[in-house]
């Protein structure tokens, strides 16, 4: 295993004896570092898409990539980035990692870490099939994510949110000195249906009533949504209720976010369009979908302040998403990690997940494994509640 820093800003990590020269890893600068096609080739889910990262970049997330290769050829990539204390992280960040946010309850300050994951996404998984990776390949990943963050000044290398799917990367972080933690959990929906009213049928009597509940509202108030590959028209607008919606839920207003909006809104691109609820000519809800492998990531869900809120959330999320999919091919529909009582209640599957954090010093690490306990009884507390 050789590893390949980056135009001199790190040093290669110690190479054990023993490793599989074939592979090696390296840093990249930002997804531009990589051809379109090659990322998109990796992409797994939505949020893996290149252009959604080319976005992101654009308005000043600072990529610390790591790219794993097997003879040269890319096989996988661990998006990370530098994160202080900018506005531009992900709006719904409440919901994500508790151990960070244990750590800023005790005072103890993360701030700045390398945050791995795409950008404004509840997810930390690879670009990338990683049970192809060896161990060693996998551990020379890591370590070159450790010496990026000490380039930085980084307090902390976190992964906020894994799945079980990531058992590898868990095991080899936690080798390394990480503390896992659990971090809540996300809902999915496998789309196996043949039309929305095959999907309504399935979902049993008290789940039928709240479907059908929500679709009569939407049509009684005369609420139209439309799937968007060219949004322009609907940027500024789409800022706005993704910026009420913030507020209302007493998040952080992301400065960058009608930047981003317009960067992604400039370029259609296929697998990335807006999802646009209107009631007459105002808009009142709004999705921006990524699609990648027939898996659709949703982001900024948000809605307006009218009485038809939860309705217009659940049809963009859910219904709409059903009626679109059958004929786009769509498996599974990644609801995230938010109000998982009715994702539930309209079929969405529970998934837990854990944060990895290292802290950057010995004592750090002791205060956040320290956390990590009462973080862990809390979630097994709350996943008790919620069956």
């Amino acid at each position: 295993m050789a590893a390949e820093p980056a135009a001199g800003r790190v040093a290669t990590p110690p190479v054990r004896r023993g490793l599989v020269p074939r592979w090696t890893v390296r840093a990249l600068a930002g997804v531009h570092s990589v051809p379109r096609a090659a990322w998109d080739a990796l992409a797994r889910r939505g949020f893996h898409r290149y252009r959604w990262f080319e976005a992101a970049e654009a308005c000043g997330w600072r990529a610390r990539h790591v790219a794993i290769l097997d003879r040269g050829e890319l096989r996988a990539v661990i998006p990370a980035y530098l994160h202080g204390d900018q506005a531009h992280a992900d709006p719904h960040r409440r919901a994500l990692d508790p151990l960070t946010r244990a750590a800023r309850r005790a005072g103890v300050d993360l701030r700045p870490a390398l945050v791995v994951g795409p950008p404004l996404a509840g997810v930390s998984d690879p670009v990338g099939e990683m049970r192809a990776v060896p161990p060693d390949a996998l551990e020379a990943a890591l370590g070159l994510l450790e010496l990026l963050a000490a380039a930085d000044g980084a307090r902390a290398v976190v992964w906020p949110a894994l799945g079980a799917e990531a058992a590898a990367i868990v095991t080899a972080a936690r080798r390394r000195g990480y503390t896992a933690a659990a971090s809540g959990s996300t809902a999915r929906l496998e789309v196996g249906w043949r039309d929305l009213d095959a999907y309504v049928a399935s979902q049993g009597e008290r789940a039928g009533r709240a479907i059908r509940a929500d679709l009569a509202a939407l049509n009684a108030a005369g609420i139209r949504t439309e799937a968007a590959h060219d949004w322009r028209h609907a940027a500024d607008a789409a800022a706005q209720v993704c910026r009420e919606s913030c507020r209302r839920g007493g998040g952080r207003e992301p400065r960058l976010l009608p930047d981003l909006f317009a960067e992604l809104a400039a370029l259609p691109t296929p697998g990335v369009w807006a999802q646009l609820t209107w009631r007459g000519a105002r808009l009142v809800g709004f999705t921006l979908n990524l699609e990648a492998d027939g898996v659709v990531d949703a982001a900024f869900a948000a809605a307006a302040d009218v009485p038809e809120r939860a309705a217009i959330s659940a049809q963009q999320l859910v219904y709409h998403q059903i009626a679109a999919g059958v004929a786009a091919g769509y498996r599974r529909l990644e609801l995230g990690p938010r109000s998982l009582s009715w994702k539930r209640l309209r079929g969405g599957s529970l998934h837990p997940r854990v944060t990895l954090i290292r802290g950057a010093t010995r004592p750090l690490r002791a205060v956040l494994h320290a956390l990590s306990l009462g973080v862990n009884w809390r979630s097994a507390w709350i996943e008790r509640r919620l069956g």
